[in-house]
């Protein structure tokens, strides 16, 4: 199978996966620290994806520490992106979190790309231009449906539900330019399971702080939870990542973030049985006209992906 193929099906189990992931979380915050579960992922993501790089191709997880910059700054945006991703969901609906947390993807990309940050992109056409307006003028307006309380989560505190909106779109941007670190290692000659392995290792340090020195409204779960937490945390954050990682290395950038946008889609769909919720047209309308731009850039740059060009 070709490369970009290979790469274009990692980021689509990713966007189908995504809906169930983050309606789950979403609910599932109400009644367990969500750092508790941060720990428990991060740490699964080391000792899996490590522990399977070094027995594999110890020369790999070798190479990610002989470029301690690079590898400090995956770290640091790493642990910024999630942590933000986990805080949202805590306020917002899970649609508003993955809208957010993915939909600025494409826009950073082009962003860097322009001033020299990031692999220079094959040239824009007027449609696909189009289609980034379109994404950018949808988050804006889904913004506004989550500071004027229309959003499908009440409003508890709208001060902190404006503020989590804020910070899920800074670990938007973070997790974006962190997966160009990514694909940096991953040119550079790493392997995928060095990168996934040696990615979460601040995050766990801050999570893990955090988790000792702060109290949180939610507890901790119980002894008998936490292998059930366990098995649906690898599976719904650590596989998901790890499918991402696979395609980022696989695709350039802006295909990449553009096919991770897909996941509020899935999202929206599946939040409607979470019965914290009430439907919001608001919220409907914006991913609506998200997912049809989205969709667009996908279908535009992934022919041209697929095409080589």
């Amino acid at each position: 199978m070709p490369t970009r193929i290979a790469g274009l099906i990692f980021l689509s189990l990713f966007a189908l996966s995504q809906g169930m992931r983050d309606a789950y979380f979403g609910h599932a915050f109400q009644s367990v620290n969500f750092l508790f579960v941060a720990v428990l992922a991060f740490s699964l993501s080391i000792i899996v994806f490590l522990g399977f790089a070094t027995a594999r191709s110890p020369d790999s997880v070798a190479l990610m520490f002989r470029a301690p910059r690079q590898l400090l700054a995956m770290n640091v945006l790493t642990a910024m992106a999630w942590l933000c991703y986990l805080f949202g969901l805590i306020w917002l609906e899970p649609a508003v979190v993955a809208t957010f947390h993915n939909g600025l993807g494409p826009l950073v990309i082009l962003f860097t790309a322009h001033f020299g940050l990031s692999h220079k992109q094959s040239k824009i056409s007027p449609a696909e231009g189009i289609c980034y307006a379109g994404i950018g003028l949808s988050l804006l307006a889904l913004a506004l449906v989550v500071v004027t309380d229309n959003s499908g989560l009440a409003a508890r505190d709208p001060v902190m539900q404006a503020a989590a909106l804020g910070v899920v779109a800074i670990g938007g941007v973070a997790v974006t330019i962190g997966y160009i670190f990514t694909r940096w290692f991953t040119d550079f000659g790493a392997r995928s399971e060095a990168v996934m392995g040696t990615r979460f290792l601040l995050a766990l340090l801050v999570a893990g702080t955090a988790l000792f020195l702060f109290e949180t409204n939610a507890p901790m779960p119980a002894p008998q939870q936490i292998p059930w937490l366990g098995i649906t945390v690898f599976a719904l954050m650590v596989v998901p990542s790890f499918c991402v990682q696979m395609g980022v290395s696989r695709t350039t950038p802006l295909v990449a973030h553009v096919f991770r946008s897909l996941g509020p889609v899935c999202v929206f769909v599946v939040q409607q049985f979470d019965g914290r919720l009430h439907f919001s047209g608001g919220t409907l309308i914006c991913i609506i006209g998200f997912s049809v731009f989205t969709i667009g850039a996908s279908l535009v740059r992934g022919w041209s992906e697929v095409k080589g060009t």
